[in-house]
């Protein structure tokens, strides 16, 4: 950040751009940790990234194409910072009255139970299904110890933890394809406000 210039509107936007992608990040921890402990093998699936055209909009029934490759952890410091930054966005910026990242928990675990349901049923999904539910849970209760106790967070903490949340591989890249599609959609808009 320039100058060293924060305030509370800039982190919002941070955020909410960050929603997804620590979400996915979880997600595809968890699928490669089942996959390891499923298969033994030293392989793991890797989430590609890319924005969306102005005219698509995110399709609950197409999984894309995930490759495999590698190792991977780290869903606890996910779940601690989503717990974070709902509470900044609910508490402290007053920008929601929801809470987004439970919001895209559900919406995981309603796309897990559909793949369970609507196609052959396997373990991998199932286990899948039950870690989503589990983190889902840990998550809830998180969010429901920093509401009783009002944890106060500083603004500085929270740029700290942006800053470290979107340093890591897993989020940057879908970071980036998130505020690539946000620039599309503006300049779409732009675009179609010179026509008029």
């Amino acid at each position: 950040m320039e100058n060293g210039w924060q305030s509370i509107k800039y982190a919002q936007f941070e955020i909410s751009y960050m929603i997804r992608p620590i979400l996915e990040a979880i997600r595809n921890i968890l699928r490669n940790t089942i996959l390891w402990n499923t298969t033994q093998s030293n392989q793991q699936i890797e989430q590609t990234s890319k924005p969306l055209p102005f005219s698509a909009s995110r399709c609950h029934s197409c999984k894309g194409d995930p490759k495999k490759n590698g190792n991977s952890r780290h869903v606890e410091m996910y779940d601690q910072a989503s717990a974070i930054f709902s509470h900044f966005l609910i508490r402290k910026a007053f920008a929601r009255k929801d809470d987004p990242f439970l919001t895209g928990f559900r919406e995981m675990i309603a796309e897990e139970t559909y793949s369970c349901t609507s196609r052959a049923p396997n373990d991998f999904n199932r286990l899948l299904l039950q870690e989503l539910s589990d983190i889902g849970n840990k998550y809830k209760q998180e969010t429901q110890t920093m509401k009783s106790v009002d944890a106060s967070i500083d603004l500085p903490a929270i740029y700290e933890l942006i800053s470290i949340m979107s340093a890591i591989r897993l989020v940057h890249e879908q970071l980036v394809a998130v505020k690539r599609r946000h620039r599309m959609t503006i300049e779409q808009y732009e675009y179609e406000a010179q026509k008029i």
